[in-house]
């Protein structure tokens, strides 16, 4: 999930689909190329199983989402 969508904010949809029966189970993590050190603490509180910064390359991404579906 990307924290700064231009039309909705990544962690506000994240709470939302949280908030949801069918959808709190999904496993999300947070994106971002403009994170500071207090978006840790947001989006952590949003629900978000962790952060991956950008740019990411592809194998980084893949290994970082196995990680936390081993969670």
């Amino acid at each position: 999930m990307d924290i700064h969508l231009p039309s909705l904010d990544g962690l506000a949809l994240t709470k939302l689909l949280r908030s949801d029966q069918e959808s709190r189970h999904i496993k999300i993590v947070a994106i971002s190329a403009y994170a500071s050190a207090e978006d840790d603490k947001r989006i952590s509180d949003a629900g978000c199983a962790g952060f991956i910064p950008k740019p990411i390359d592809s194998r980084t991404l893949a290994a970082s989402i196995r990680g936390y579906l081993d969670k």
